[in-house]
């Protein structure tokens, strides 16, 4: 179906989302018409960009109180804006579970030959480090194969990282900004990525705090975001913007 369209499975899952029980019959409707294409950008009203962080924060709210039996207003929180594949990267562990795979997928397949680097790094002939080339092979594992396969590599991922308590929550009803929960308690020292262990990561095993990681919004959905974000987090413990997600819109008073 995804090819038929021209479109990514991740486009064809956002549309599932937006759509809900109207997917079928709108994309019948879009096949059966003339098209006459447009973009409407959300207006630029306080209000309604109000509105939408609104939306988006109670569909969060709603999926932490499910899934993580948590209100985040008591917990102590560290606010990221980020790539979503970063932190789970490098915290989740899930590239190195399943390297095997993905060592065979490079062998396979052989992106930009990969493999021939992979083995040389992995042998100590070449710098770098094997997890940023997992991380990588990584992506393309996971949109290599027909949708069926591939949905059921997104299953395997997202159900290891549910064990973790990572919770990724997807919003493009509203603003398409995912948001992630990491709660520092479930992670598990030895799956983390070798770069960030450090002495003491056992102690968080007592630490009762979360990261709540957002997908680097730019702009004006940056700032509504944080705001909203900010008032509805108790305790908030640290603000961290990375990447592109420095481009921001905002007003400090000191």
């Amino acid at each position: 179906m995804t090819a038929t369209l021209g479109i990514s499975q991740e486009d064809f899952d956002k549309l599932q989302v937006a759509w809900g029980a109207a997917f079928w019959p709108n994309l019948l409707q879009v096949g059966c018409e003339p098209k006459d294409m447009a973009l409407r950008l959300l207006a630029g009203s306080l209000n309604d960009y109000r509105r939408a962080a609104d939306g988006w924060w109670s569909r969060i709210s709603m999926e932490v109180d499910r899934h993580l039996q948590t209100d985040l207003f008591y917990r102590p929180t560290y606010f990221i804006s980020s790539n979503v594949h970063s932190l789970v990267n490098l915290l989740g562990g899930y590239a190195s579970t399943i390297e095997p795979e993905l060592a065979a997928f490079l062998e396979e397949v052989n992106p930009e030959d990969l493999w021939r680097h992979y083995q040389a790094v992995k042998a100590g002939e070449e710098d770098g480090a094997p997890q940023d080339l997992l991380y990588y092979a990584l992506s393309k594992y996971l949109r290599h194969g027909d949708a069926e396969a591939q949905a059921g590599k997104q299953a395997a991922m997202r159900h290891h990282h549910q064990a973790l308590d990572l919770l990724h929550v997807e919003n493009p009803e509203y603003l398409d900004v995912a948001a992630q929960v990491f709660q520092l308690k479930s992670l598990r020292p030895e799956q983390l990525d070798p770069r960030v262990r450090v002495d003491g990561l056992e102690l968080l095993k007592e630490s009762d705090a979360v990261i709540f990681n957002v997908d680097y919004p730019l702009g004006m959905a940056a700032y509504h975001i944080f705001a909203k974000v900010a008032a509805n987090l108790g305790e908030l413990q640290g603000v961290y913007f990375l990447g592109k997600a420095a481009t921001s819109t905002a007003r400090w008073a000191m």
